[in-house]
């Protein structure tokens, strides 16, 4: 969903007397691990504390300005790509990073759903949101290079930072904006992953390699 949306939603919040809550919930990235040769993952988590059981979460806002790889800022956020899982699927709406106008950031919304379905806090136990995945393919990267997820999120001038969450109070008609807290010891608001070792040519490159050293010699031979 692009940001514009976002602009749509928080228009509402403030029409209807929205206001801003600050840490009731907590956010955290678990740590990162590599599934292919040049792809590493992360979950994303909520978790609400008691005095939010029974509320709903209408929207979750994402961004991922201040990770780095090598040290430096990400400037290609496309690398990143999120996949929501069950029931956040449809909220999604085929929102990803790198799209414009703002490419670090992304939006699940309850209301893109084509049957509009906020989440219902039903216990404190962590909510899976869904699943990062960092594609680094095409960096060139020495064993000790790291790449930092982040998901921290920065002040735009809204009542919310960019990483955000709506939850709307059980029997309320007021959507709060709450920054979530990044403390947990199950993870944080960053997630670093470091390559220990450079992946080796592939089978099928390597086979091409061969065959283009044996064809000269064959062509040689027949002269």
């Amino acid at each position: 969903m692009p940001f514009c949306t976002k602009f749509i939603v928080l228009l509402s919040v403030l029409a209807f007397g929205g206001t801003r809550c600050e840490a009731t919930i907590v956010a955290y990235l678990t740590a990162a691990e590599g599934v292919s040769s040049d792809t590493f993952e992360s979950n994303f988590f909520l978790q609400a504390n008691q005095s939010r059981v029974g509320d709903s979460i209408e929207w979750i806002n994402l961004d991922v300005f201040h990770s780095q790889v090598l040290g430096s800022p990400l400037a290609e956020f496309g690398r990143v790509e999120f996949e929501a899982s069950a029931p956040f699927v449809d909220w999604q709406a085929g929102s990803q990073f790198g799209q414009d106008p703002e490419p670090s950031q992304m939006i699940l919304d309850s209301f893109a759903a084509a049957s509009p379905q906020p989440f219902q806090i039903v216990s404190e136990e962590a909510i899976h949101i869904g699943t990062f995945r960092f594609d680094y393919s095409g960096i060139t990267l020495q064993t000790g290079d790291t790449i930092t997820l982040d998901i921290f999120g920065r002040d735009d001038g809204t009542p919310g930072r960019t990483t955000s969450v709506a939850i709307r109070e059980s029997g309320s008609s007021q959507t709060q904006l709450i920054n979530p807290d990044f403390t947990s010891p199950l993870g944080s608001f960053q997630t670093t992953f470091g390559i220990t070792a450079i992946p080796e040519p592939s089978s099928v490159g390597l086979l091409l390699f061969t065959a283009g050293c044996l064809f000269p010699r064959r062509r040689r031979s027949r002269k």
